[in-house]
């Protein structure tokens, strides 16, 4: 077995250990269950309204129109509206979990004994790179494809399985490139306070802010608008893909060839 093996069984049992991963999941279910559950209520409370219209008060009136707005029984509209929860909260949960991983172990010196041992630091860092990124989006791609098959069981279907499995594709690998630019970035700068503001204006505003550039379909923000609006024009993916790859590798080649500025005290 390879070290970088090695490196990636340790950090997997780390991941399971932490909770992140059960955490990841619970955070998915809940909101994917509080998602259809008010997704399937609302055409039932929207023919309770209308048998006695004239009793209700305006406010209560505009309440449920907005409600039927904000959760559509169509299922593209619907899946889109999840979409775009995934990649503002679960995005921001999965930068939580990833930010601080390898400096905090930079810090407290606790490299100094893998390296000792042979491990070199490209190694620990592709493990943690390809460990949390996997984990942090893999449910989220599940849980993106398991909303559609149980939302096309009551919402008007207008989403076909294929487009349903290249969406859900295209959800992993956009939380798989959060993640793994995340850490990345968390041993490029100095300060974790700068990575987390840099992913976090990636995935809270420049998705919706690059989209109406003239370029904005070139740029690996455009992922999540497609995911969005649940577009149905898969090629619209391969440019954004391909560059979240090239942005990566970069990255990963300025990290390789850095060394980590490992602490060491006379307590150690």
């Amino acid at each position: 077995m390879s070290r970088l093996s090695l490196c990636m069984k340790k950090d997997r049992n780390e991941f399971l250990r932490s909770k992140k991963l059960g955490v990841s999941i619970v955070f998915l279910v809940a909101f994917m269950a509080f998602v259809l559950a008010l997704t399937a209520v609302i055409p039932r409370l929207t023919q309770l309204i209308s048998v006695d219209i004239e009793q209700l008060a305006s406010g209560i009136t505009a309440m449920v129109d907005f409600l039927k707005n904000y959760f559509p029984q169509i299922l593209s509209e619907s899946m889109a509206f999840y979409s775009t929860e995934i990649g503002l909260f679960y995005s921001i949960l999965a930068i939580a979990f990833s930010f601080s991983v390898l400096p905090k172990e930079i810090k407290s010196g606790r490299l100094i004994l893998p390296i000792c041992n042979g491990y070199q630091q490209k190694e620990i860092f592709l493990s943690k790179q390809l460990v949390y990124s996997t984990f942090c989006s893999v449910p989220a791609g599940i849980s993106y494809f398991i909303y559609y098959l149980i939302g096309s069981t009551f919402l008007e279907n207008d989403y076909s399985i294929g487009l349903a499995l290249i969406s859900a594709l295209a959800t992993t690998i956009n939380v798989f490139s959060i993640v793994a630019i995340t850490i990345a970035l968390s041993v490029t700068y100095k300060h974790s306070a700068l990575v987390i503001i840099t992913m976090g204006l990636s995935v809270a505003a420049s998705p919706d802010l690059l989209f109406f550039l003239p370029f904005g379909k070139f740029i690996p923000t455009y992922i999540f608008t497609y995911l969005n609006y649940s577009i149905n024009d898969p090629m619209q993916l391969i440019i954004p893909i391909v560059e979240y790859a090239v942005i990566i590798l970069l990255l990963d080649i300025l990290v390789i060839k850095r060394k980590f500025a490992v602490v060491v005290d006379e307590r150690r």
